[in-house]
């Protein structure tokens, strides 16, 4: 990866310091334009996007490149409150209503953006992806995020804002995966409690119009209730009200974790309270601070027998044990993909009765513990 030359970042920062002095006007997607030219966002046109969900209708598969601008252009439009822009980027049509959409508008509205936090915000989502440029186990390029474009941010960003540009940077598809199970909820809280108070409640939208522009530049859209929902749940502070590790628990066990019962709570209670003491303190302390990558790609290769017979719960405590033997003990632990087929296998060996809820230790095997660029540590599982 180059360095970065600042004369070619000079006219996207030209732009920028004439648009907070309120004497050009300035859009996301045209200071995207502008910065792609002056740094290696440029090199994303060159990465493809798998997989049929970003492929467009021209039978081209869409780019990093094109992903990223179409994210910009989208929170352009949801301040434009563009209702036929965004009807036109569904998943599935009619999943969304047009109220729910234009309830999203009025949020926004309301937070009556300054043209500094504007522009932070296009900032945190034109360099989203900016650690894939560092190769890494996937779904943690977000931690190499931060140092990899820390020379485009102390060219860009008034130091006020840096930490809500980095905080966005760092959560922006983590906060989906609270309401998957596999980020704490305590992870994100706690992020936000470091913040300086004035900047708290921005942080939180930024990730909601993060979520919902991002969604709908993927392929020819994809744009889903899931993630409308996860937008108001950013904007009224809820997604982190629930910090609890049997919500956590539950979530990891349920096919859908935007509606948590009160009986997947107290059933999640139940199996944490069968543990040995010792066990428990690890395993609550595992759900309460770990990330646990790969957790959902597992359990649908394992299958529904899985969950009815309790092997999963087994898993986590066969993974939050593998965790407690680091030292130290790593933010984040990720599953590779074989592990959903062994789970499978494993269940076709048992049989009634004798299935086992435990997972032996050696079952699952330390693949390497990687340390990402800005300083955490992920324990990679076979």
């Amino acid at each position: 990866m180059r360095g970065l030359d600042e004369r070619e970042l000079a006219p996207t920062k030209a732009r920028t310091e004439a648009f907070l002095a309120g004497t050009a006007p300035l859009t996301g997607l045209e200071l995207y334009n502008s910065l792609e030219q002056g740094t290696e966002l440029i090199r994303f046109h060159t990465i493809l996007r798998q997989g049929r969900g970003n492929r467009c209708r021209n039978g081209l598969q869409q780019s990093y490149g094109e992903h990223n601008r179409l994210l910009l252009l989208g929170l352009d439009m949801l301040e434009a409150a563009d209702l036929a822009w965004y009807l036109s980027r569904l998943e599935r049509p009619g999943e969304v209503t047009a109220a729910e959409i234009e309830d999203c508008f009025a949020r926004v509205r309301a937070l009556r953006l300054s043209n500094d936090t504007r522009l932070a915000l296009w900032v945190a989502a034109a360099l989203h992806d900016f650690g894939m440029f560092q190769p890494t186990v996937r779904g943690l390029d977000v931690e190499n995020a931060i140092p990899l474009c820390r020379p485009i941010l102390d060219a860009l960003c008034a130091p006020s804002l840096r930490p809500l540009v980095e905080f966005a940077i760092r959560n922006h598809d983590f906060i989906k995966d609270v309401f998957s199970g596999e980020v704490p909820a305590t992870f994100v809280a706690q992020q936000v409690a470091w913040l300086p108070p004035a900047l708290r409640p921005t942080a939180l939208a930024s990730l909601g119009m993060i979520q919902v522009a991002g969604a709908a530049s993927l392929g020819e859209g994809r744009l889903s209730r899931a993630r409308i929902e996860i937008c108001r749940r950013c904007f009224d502070g809820t997604v982190v009200a629930d910090l609890s590790v049997e919500t956590r628990l539950a979530r990891l066990l349920a096919d859908d974790g935007f509606a948590i019962s009160e009986p997947s709570r107290q059933a999640a209670s139940t199996w944490l309270e069968g543990l040995e003491p010792e066990v428990r303190e690890r395993v609550v302390s595992f759900l309460d601070t770990v990330l646990l990558h790969g957790w959902h790609r597992v359990r649908d290769t394992a299958g529904e027998a899985a969950r009815t017979a309790g092997i999963l719960e087994g898993l986590l405590y066969g993974i939050a044990e593998c965790w407690a033997r680091e030292s130290p003990r790593p933010e984040h632990v990720v599953l590779e993909e074989p592990v959903g087929g062994r789970l499978r296998e494993h269940l076709g060996d048992a049989s009634g009765s004798s299935r086992p809820r435990q997972i032996p230790l050696d079952w699952l095997r330390r693949h390497e513990c990687v340390e990402l660029l800005n300083g955490a540590r992920a324990l990679v599982l076979q």
